[in-house]
């Protein structure tokens, strides 16, 4: 199998770890939603539009839409930063909070359900491709 087979393997892999189906009742049990990964971004702290479309790799009218929805409901707010009025950035609420967290709850009850026995080996390894892609996008931004 060459990197691109493995490419695309894994990622239906992760895409499907990621949303949650289950190898036991073949369902889908959690999304991993655009509004889930604003929420998860937003948690490690405030982003402006700009770094939320390069960051998700959205479309500028998607994630327009998405946010005003989640202004709404209140899980978001935005705020002005700095003197120009068109700056604006986005915050995570407690209630955007709390509904990521049962989000990732969720996600890890699905994840031990699916791959119990093999969940150590499984974390110590995705430690290791998170660092190397972390290491890789820090090389990136210093370019």
């Amino acid at each position: 199998m060459d990197i691109s087979e493995k490419l695309v393997e894994l990622r239906i892999d992760l895409e499907r770890l990621c949303d949650g189906f289950s190898t036991v009742d073949l369902s889908k049990n959690v999304i991993l939603s655009t509004r889930v990964k604003i929420l998860y971004e937003l948690k490690i702290h405030d982003r402006n539009p700009g770094e939320l479309i390069s960051t998700l790799c959205v479309a500028k009218s998607n994630l327009a839409n998405i946010i005003k929805s989640m202004i709404d409901d209140g899980v978001v707010t935005s705020y002005k930063s700095g003197t120009n009025l068109k700056n604006v950035n986005y915050t995570i609420t407690q209630k955007g909070i709390n509904e990521l967290n049962a989000y990732l709850d969720r996600m890890s009850e699905c994840f031990y359900n699916n791959f119990a026995g093999d969940t150590m080996q499984l974390s110590s390894k995705m430690d290791e491709i998170l660092r190397i892609l972390n290491t890789k996008k820090q090389g990136e931004k210093n370019d």
